[in-house]
């Protein structure tokens, strides 16, 4: 699974014209970008994954 740095930028309208292991993007073109992009992982995976991160990262009870 290839993985790949973003730097995203708010409220700047962002030119990458060249190819580069960085993307650099406005957030809301990265969310577009990101919505149509393939899955690299498994329902199961982001299923575990979330999981996860809820027990790591919640520190406000619902």
């Amino acid at each position: 699974m290839d993985v790949r740095p973003v730097v995203a930028l708010p409220g700047w309208f962002v030119r990458q014209p060249e190819p580069s292991n960085i993307l650099v993007r406005n957030p809301e073109y990265f969310a577009k970008e990101l919505v149509n992009a393939p899955l690299a992982l498994s329902p199961d995976q982001i299923t575990r994954i979330a999981y996860q991160l809820e027990q790591w990262c919640r520190d406000v009870p619902l």
